[in-house]
């Protein structure tokens, strides 16, 4: 019996309270330390430093939608389209002609030593921020597709290649698996799964709206303006009640002063960013500067616009259309623009490696001149105090349009409807960051900085 120790007492030694003292106090910087890294409460959203991010992507391996501030899918670690990983195997000089041949624009992270990994089916990608992770190689993806490819119905990877979802009206393209040849059903299989592995031909969708874009006024010209408006006013009567039920109203007409070519659609949904977009124009003028100093132009860019087209995607042709729009006339002009738009894209980086549709959506030079999101609804009563309100997409029929004035052009003096007739080109002013919130009553989208050309 004497071998058995006694209970202990509740009191608590000096050396014990001491010891939990250190270990409160030790628990208490840990969560001050987390509160200023990820925020708490209320301002947990706005912290320093977030786990996820407000722009979703579809992954084009697994078809989950990721929200991943790694820039890798939350789900099954595939990279983000745009992120270029550098393997640890490769040596320097490989690096180096790797990276040297991709665009500027793609987020690009140095690798770190941090081992290979044994696994063939995986590989590793290591961050700047000294994170590392297994992703899937192309053989292991392509093995996941052709696993759930032999289940009824379809994938929603398979869903986000055939066809793509992007609801953003400027821009629709259909990313179609091309029709299969002569081939056995294992063939066919691994075609399709090889289309599937190719993360940067596939957008992902949108999911936050835009709030900016960057572009080059034409119709607000005021060299331009006169002409741009005589052209859609011939167009209008022409075009509005032909007799037929084409569905062409005058409200989905733009107008001449919101005439302008679109070189990239920002998502600016906080006052810093729009500070941020600010500082990255005031970029651009040197870089526009330089770029006209190398390329020997004295004077300000001429361009030629001319011929009318169909947006085409989601079903869309010229008897079911939603867009009409007017393209660059010559080779020349289109290089002059795609040089501009190229600069633009360098200098805005930043804003947009982590949503790769920003570009994709802007890569189609155009200028609108129809567009039915802009029908109204005339059912209304005017009488009412309701605000008015929008119709569902209800597309137009282009053809005698298309018949009429597909050779139409513009330019700053001359005649605007002979794309062939004289005519000065039109001269380029400015590059301007502008609100995507038009105001009808000024007639123009408010400007937030302009670039002088």
């Amino acid at each position: 019996m004497q071998d058995i120790p006694a209970p202990r007492t509740g009191a608590m030694t000096r050396e014990e309270i001491n010891a939990v003292r250190r270990e409160k106090e030790f628990d208490y910087k840990t969560r001050k330390q987390l509160e200023a890294r990820y925020g708490v409460g209320s301002t947990r959203s706005g912290g320093n430093k977030r786990l996820t991010r407000a722009k979703a992507w579809r992954c084009s391996v697994c078809g989950q939608m990721s929200v991943d501030a790694r820039h890798v899918c939350g789900s099954c670690l595939a990279v983000e389209p745009g992120v270029v990983g550098i393997t640890p195997g490769n040596n320097s000089k490989n690096r180096q002609k790797s990276t040297s041949n991709r665009n500027d624009s793609l987020l690009r992270y140095t690798a770190k030593e941090t081992g290979v990994s044994e696994d063939p089916m995986m590989g590793i990608l290591s961050l700047a921020h000294g994170r590392s992770y297994r992703i899937a190689t192309p053989a292991a993806a392509a093995a996941v597709v052709l696993r759930a490819s032999s289940t009824k119905g379809k994938t929603p990877a398979e869903r986000n290649t055939l066809i793509d979802t992007d609801e953003y009206d400027e821009e629709e393209e259909e990313l179609l698996v091309p029709a299969p040849t002569t081939s056995t059903k294992e063939e066919e299989e691994e075609r399709k799964a090889e289309v599937v592995v190719r993360n940067s031909e596939v957008r992902p969708r949108h999911t936050v709206p835009y709030t900016h874009f960057i572009s080059l006024p034409i119709g607000k010209l005021p060299a331009v303006r006169p002409h741009a408006a005589a052209l859609l006013e011939e167009m209008k009567r022409r075009c509005i009640n032909t007799g037929t039920n084409t569905m062409v109203t005058e409200d989905i007409f733009t107008t001449a002063p919101r005439m302008h070519i679109t070189l990239l659609l920002l998502s600016l949904t906080t006052e810093e960013a729009v500070k941020l977009a600010v500082e990255r124009m005031q970029i651009l003028q040197e870089k526009v500067r330089e770029w006209k100093i190398s390329t020997q132009q004295n004077k300000r860019p001429q361009v030629r616009l001319g011929g009318l087209h169909v947006m085409k995607g989601r079903g869309r042709n010229e008897k079911k259309a939603e867009v009409l729009y007017m393209g660059l006339a010559d080779d020349e002009s289109t290089a002059i623009v795609s040089s501009l738009q190229k600069i633009v894209h360098e200098c805005f980086a930043e804003l947009t490696m982590s949503d790769p549709s920003a570009v994709e959506d802007s890569k189609l030079l155009h200028m609108t001149l129809m567009n039915t999101k802009w029908r109204k609804d005339n059912s209304t009563n005017s009488n009412s105090k309701a605000k008015m309100k929008w119709q569902p997409r209800v597309p137009f029929d282009a053809s005698y349009i298309l018949q009429e004035f597909a050779d139409a052009s513009l330019h700053s003096d001359g005649d605007s409807r002979t794309a062939e007739g004289s005519g000065n080109g039109i001269t380029l002013e400015c590059v301007e960051l502008s609100s995507i919130k038009y105001d009808p009553d000024r007639e123009c989208y408010p400007s937030e900085y302009v670039v002088a050309l």
